[in-house]
């Protein structure tokens, strides 16, 4: 007789389906997302009802005041839907997950560039949710629906000032912007050792501070005052005539007469405005040019 030895098999354990999205793999993070776009539809309701004023709306005292507390409504519940709680909690649980997508991908192999992409995409969003909510949180919505309403009657006194030329008229408003802003500003702030004014700036050219605005300005103005100075002595000035339209048959009295807006028309002045952001790759079945 003879043995035969035991066949023996070795099963290799399946390997771990990695999901093709971050919003495929994260709960959280596709619930955070579903709260974002919410608010957002409430700014853009919001933008929509600015634009309106600006271009549409009797520019009245009653109508900016009725206006202004559609906006402080909108204001109110956006704010309120930014603080909430569980947007804070999401964000930290997204930001967990990604790592979790992340190190899972780079342990497959469909470590792509294009998932490479997602997964920065998706970080940098979590940064930036993450700093706004933080900003958010240091103010009240109260606060948020005064700044609405502000906005509305402050527009409305500019209109008035400017159509009279009378800047004093405009000045109270003015100045309760600013105050507002201060006191937005420093709510937010949480180092002292930022200037207030950097603190604003961030809300527009994030991370950028006043001093490299300063050091900005001072290159330009270094290159851009001489070079003004050399086209207004050049015996050879530049063609300014693309700017105006065609001469008519009024005098040189009635021409130095003109107001600005009859030099330029306002037509003539939508036309190049059209010109301009088509060119630049503007859909105008997205949007529209009106007059402000």
């Amino acid at each position: 007789t003879t043995a035969t030895p035991a066949a023996t098999t070795t099963t290799t354990a399946a390997a771990t389906p990695v999901a093709a999205t971050f919003e495929d793999h994260s709960p959280s993070y596709k619930v955070l997302l579903e709260k974002l776009r919410t608010i957002t539809h409430l700014e853009r309701a919001s933008a929509v009802l600015n634009y309106d004023r600006q271009i549409f709306m009797p520019q009245t005292d009653a109508s900016a005041a009725q206006r202004g507390k559609q906006l402080a409504v909108l204001a109110t519940i956006s704010h309120e839907k930014s603080i909430d709680p569980e947007i804070g909690q999401l964000l930290e649980k997204s930001a967990l997950d990604l790592e979790e997508w992340s190190s899972l991908l780079k342990g497959s192999n469909d470590y792509s560039i294009e998932r490479q992409a997602a997964i920065h995409s998706a970080r940098r969003l979590l940064e930036l949710e993450t700093k706004s909510y933080k900003k958010a949180t240091c103010i009240p919505s109260s606060l948020a629906a005064r700044k609405a309403e502000l906005e509305s009657s402050a527009y409305a006194a500019w209109v008035k000032a400017r159509e009279n030329d009378d800047f004093s008229s405009f000045a109270p408003s003015l100045k309760q912007c600013f105050d507002l802003a201060k006191e937005i500003t420093t709510l937010q702030r949480t180092d002292e050792n930022i200037s207030l004014y950097s603190q604003m700036l961030d809300e527009f050219e994030m991370g950028m501070k006043s001093s490299r605005i300063d050091e900005l300005f001072a290159q330009v103005q270094e290159a851009l005052v001489p070079l003004i100075s050399k086209v207004k002595s050049s015996t050879n000035p530049p063609d300014l005539s693309p700017l105006f339209p065609p001469k008519t048959n009024k005098t040189d009295e009635e021409e130095k007469n003109e107001t600005e807006e009859e030099s330029f028309p306002v037509e003539s002045q939508k036309h190049l405005s059209k010109t301009l952001v088509t060119t630049l790759g503007y859909d105008t079945t997205h949007g529209r040019i009106d007059t402000a």
